[in-house]
């Protein structure tokens, strides 16, 4: 199939403020090593394809049209390597990165992520595999993680920090994804009334948490329909509003707490109803 490649060696050898780096069903690979700056109404725009496309010292600022990454449909591999960064600070409400309509390929994110607006990390039925090995920082606004819509994807966070969103920190709904959320990454939710987890309709897929959770505000742990395999193996710390667990709505799936601390929530601490979960609270 071939393959393109920009790989000037002059200083902001790809400056765009317009539509940015478009991608439409290619199945050639592309490889941006280029020092890119990309600061306009799109960042990188990937529509369909088969390819793999990799991106070197790419930085995405700022964009007001679309997500700074937007990858929609396709089986294309994505590498955003370790000297790349996508921002979202200021401008119009988008996502820093949406994935959406069946993508199931592969996308490697080494490089670093920054949002204090809007939603975060949005996957819409995501189906491929997804690993966030670089520091991702999400505070403010509604900067969480949803994985949504029928996402059958596996989903790797090493270095992520969610703190206070709005809406849900991590939120995995109507999907059946596995969910690995490692040691370097934490949840906080200590400013707003939300909830710092929530499962909700997810038949099958293991979502395990091995960093920290601390929550002052909102509901804490909400699963409703669960049936998959859920386990908190990092430091949870519900204390404060109505911050416990509650497994409802028929959750049939098996749940482990290793380290999890529940004080004083306005409603009850730990609360099994309606369902016929397996629980282990070590």
């Amino acid at each position: 199939a071939g393959s393109v490649t920009f790989n000037s060696a002059v200083g902001d050898a790809i400056t765009d403020t317009g539509t940015g780096i478009f991608l439409n069903n290619v199945g050639q690979d592309v490889n941006v090593t280029a020092d890119t700056e990309l600061t306009g109404a799109e960042g990188i725009d990937i529509d369909g394809g088969s390819g793999t496309f990799t991106f070197t010292d790419t930085d995405i600022t700022n964009v007001t049209g679309v997500a700074a990454i937007e990858i929609n449909g396709g089986t294309s591999n994505i590498n955003f390597q370790a000297d790349s960064s996508a921002t979202k600070t200021a401008g119009a409400a988008q996502s820093l990165i949406n994935v959406t309509n069946g993508h199931n390929g592969t996308m490697t994110y080494a490089g670093t992520g920054n949002a204090t607006i809007d939603d975060g990390l949005q996957f819409n039925d995501a189906d491929g595999t997804y690993n966030f090995t670089g520091t991702v920082t999400l505070n403010g606004g509604d900067a969480g993680i949803d994985i949504l819509n029928g996402s059958s994807g596996t989903f790797t966070f090493a270095d992520t920090t969610i703190t206070s969103p709005t809406g849900t920190a991590l939120n995995v709904d109507a999907s059946f994804a596995n969910v690995n959320f490692q040691t370097n990454s934490s949840i906080t939710q200590t400013a707003n009334n939300a909830i710092a987890v929530n499962v909700n309709d997810h038949s099958v897929g293991t979502v395990d948490v091995d960093g920290t959770v601390t929550a002052t505000n909102g509901t804490g742990l909400q699963f409703n329909d669960a049936d998959g395999i859920y386990r908190f193996d990092g430091t949870t710390v519900l204390n404060g509003g109505d911050a416990g667990v509650d497994i409802l709505a028929a959750s049939a799936g098996t749940f482990t707490f290793t380290d999890t601390t529940i004080t004083n929530p306005t409603g009850v601490a730990f609360n099994i109803d309606a369902s016929s979960a397996n629980v282990n609270f070590e």
